[in-house]
């Protein structure tokens, strides 16, 4: 993969750190050739890196010696933004499906993958005022963001990584497995991998990271044993 290949609102890509978690929306920090005007980082906006087309927002961003170094977050932004108090009362029962959805409509994002299977939270429930995430957090949303700038709240599919790689480095403290690939768009958590280099066979990959240099391109598993 070169450098050619990525880039931020078709501004070249110079560095770039995409961390992907298993809960939540992926971040990224990039580095462009070039200065990239305000005007053409308006929300939503664009990042190829990695094999991937992802639709995210600019949480800050600044041109400094000819470069434009931004911080991008997954999904339109809203995630972030802290909301109001809220009581919901049912006499048959507040479900975590209508929490999330108002929490969404009211941050701005938008859920394309609902809860796999609906949470009752009683008969009443009280929406604290905090960031719109934390409430996706209490009601126990394995939420993620998907490429297309959608939000899931669905768990990442569990599936099995056969494109070949290479195991540069590996932490057995903290279960981080640096590697090299030509495939860095089949490192996503939820996925099993195992290799010949890695003591006690599968490996399940919870958190991804994606460094992006000029001569080079690693992936950092964090993974569950």
């Amino acid at each position: 993969m070169t450098v050619a290949e990525n880039s931020l609102n078709a501004h070249r890509i110079r560095l770039a750190r995409l961390t992907i978690p298993r809960i939540g929306a992926w971040l990224a920090d990039v580095w462009t050739d070039d200065e990239i005007p305000d005007t053409e980082l308006a929300n939503p906006v664009t990042l190829h890196v990695a094999g991937s087309s992802l639709v995210g927002s600019l949480v800050r961003g600044e041109t400094w010696q000819g470069s434009t170094r931004a911080r991008l977050v997954g999904g339109y932004g809203g995630w972030r933004r802290r909301l109001p108090a809220r009581w919901y009362v049912s006499d048959a029962g507040v479900r975590a499906s209508l929490v999330a959805g108002d929490v969404a409509r009211e941050c701005g994002e938008i859920i394309s993958q609902g809860l796999a299977s609906d949470i009752p939270l009683g008969a009443w429930y009280a929406r604290q005022a905090w960031p719109a995430s934390r409430t996706l957090g209490q009601l126990g949303c394995p939420w993620r963001v998907l490429e297309d700038g959608t939000t899931s709240l669905q768990a990442w599919p569990v599936a099995r990584i056969g494109s070949a790689m290479d195991v540069v480095a590996y932490d057995a403290a903290r279960c981080i497995v640096e590697l090299a690939t030509d495939d860095p768009g089949d490192w996503r958590p939820g996925r099993v991998f195992a290799s010949p280099r890695l003591p006690n066979g599968d490996y399940a990959v919870s958190d991804v990271v994606i460094t992006m240099e000029p001569s080079k391109l690693r992936v950092q598993a964090w993974c569950d044993r």
